[in-house]
């Protein structure tokens, strides 16, 4: 299986190329919210570094969300406007699960993902042997109702709450990557392939919609 995959949606900006199970080559850096500038150029350096051709891609891989707002809408129009070229399917990935598999944590992990302020998207999952399973569904929360709600059994894992993060003795700190989501991308081909890359949408989750963690 041969995967282009793409993550804008934080700070990071990289593309993987992934063939027959193995990461070929990966451009990545912090982009300082550039990624409409610097994807393109990304996206050549790969593919002259790495001499695939479009065509010959199973499918692109690409962060879905949430995150950044503008990030999350730069990386899918790059991905949409690839695979609309050569009628190639697009693969969405869910951002905090990228984290989660990135971080090689097993157990029960909680997922951080800074939004703005003291705001953070948070998601739960069981990790075992390289099997990752949501146990809540993902959405946004202040930081003191995440605090409030700990039980002490987690392992945290976060990016960008290094301001609030310190309160958890048990938390490591996991930068998104292109490698998790093409990794991802592979491992979840069958079941979140689409092959319409018009019906995806980024998982944007309101930042003005509060919960409590569950």
């Amino acid at each position: 299986m041969k995967i282009l995959a793409i993550e804008t949606s934080s700070n990071i900006c990289g593309i993987t190329y992934r063939k027959d199970g193995e990461n070929i080559y990966t451009v990545e850096s912090d982009s300082k919210r550039k990624h409409a500038e610097i994807l393109p150029s990304y996206y050549y350096e790969i593919k002259n570094q790495s001499s695939f051709e479009l065509s010959d891609l199973d499918g692109i891989s690409i962060s879905i969300g949430p995150g950044s707002l503008t990030g999350l809408r730069v990386g899918l129009s790059f991905a949409k406007g690839l695979a609309f070229s050569r009628d190639l399917p697009l693969i969405p990935v869910p951002t905090l699960m990228s984290i989660a598999h990135v971080s090689k944590q097993d157990g029960t992990i909680g997922v951080l993902l800074h939004s703005h302020g003291d705001k953070v998207y948070y998601q739960s999952f069981q990790n075992f042997d390289n099997t990752i399973v949501p146990k809540n569904i993902v959405d946004i929360y202040s930081w003191k109702e995440v605090s409030e709600n700990d039980s002490g059994e987690l392992k945290w894992v976060h990016w960008g709450c290094e301001n609030f993060a310190h309160e958890f003795q048990n938390n490591i700190k996991a930068q998104p990557s292109s490698t998790s989501i093409a990794e991802l991308g592979e491992i979840y081909f069958n079941d979140w392939v689409e092959k319409d890359p018009k019906m995806i949408v980024p998982d944007y989750i309101s930042p003005f919609n509060f919960g409590s963690p569950k």
